[in-house]
């Protein structure tokens, strides 16, 4: 039994590198390797400096938030963290996997739905499946939507318009602000140039976050 399991382990592996390598991987891909890897993206082992660089950034910034979404909340650790540090309960979340979405259920109280970004990259009219929260976080997510995904928002030139109105449609969900977060290098600024172009600003640089205020 532990010979299957490390087994299927091991090619849900291969499979998430040979999807992000052609693009984008889907949500049997993304589901097999949570399964098998809970926390893959070791977000507990690093991840509380960064997420507490953007609840500071929202206290700074945004002032008063009742309300937090995540548009890729994975298993609810960056999400939860957030919100702790900001004392928000109402929280809500989509995300491309199930398996992780019940775990996001599992540690948080909130709205979760199941959905894929490119859906709305696609078609920026449809919106989000979740409550338009106060402030909407778009963390180390964007290089798995789209076509060319990490390739194409690792040059702000590629599909320009295509991904400004996919920003667009996120600034639309947000009552308050949307808060990017992407520290690749490449990503990063990239990221951050579309962000200034749709009426957004950088408001920390270790970690590359950009505050984009929510349509009036």
């Amino acid at each position: 039994m532990a010979a299957v399991s490390a087994w299927r382990g091991a090619r849900a592996r291969v499979d998430y590198a040979v999807a992000t390598l052609l693009g984008r991987p889907r949500a049997c891909v993304l589901d097999r390797l949570f399964a098998a890897y809970p926390d893959f993206y070791h977000m507990r082992d690093y991840g509380d400096e960064r997420m507490d660089a953007i609840a500071e950034v929202i206290r700074r910034e945004v002032g008063d938030c009742a309300s937090l979404g995540d548009v890729s909340v994975y298993e609810g650790y960056a999400l939860g963290r957030v919100a702790d540090r900001l004392g928000v309960a109402n929280l809500s979340g989509c995300d491309l996997s199930e398996v992780a979405l019940d775990r996001a259920r599992g540690a948080l109280s909130g709205s979760f739905a199941a959905f894929d970004l490119t859906r709305l990259y696609d078609d920026p009219a449809i919106g989000l499946p979740i409550p338009r929260p106060d402030v909407l976080l778009v963390c180390e997510c964007l290089y798995y939507v789209g076509p060319l995904a990490n390739h194409a928002w690792s040059q702000s030139w590629i599909f320009r318009s295509r991904k400004l109105g996919f920003i667009a449609a996120l600034r639309r969900h947000a009552r308050k602000a949307v808060i990017f977060q992407h520290f690749g290098s490449r990503q990063k600024d990239a990221i951050g140039e579309l962000v200034v172009a749709a009426g957004g600003r950088k408001v920390e640089d270790r970690w590359g976050i950009w505050l984009l205020p929510a349509t009036a």
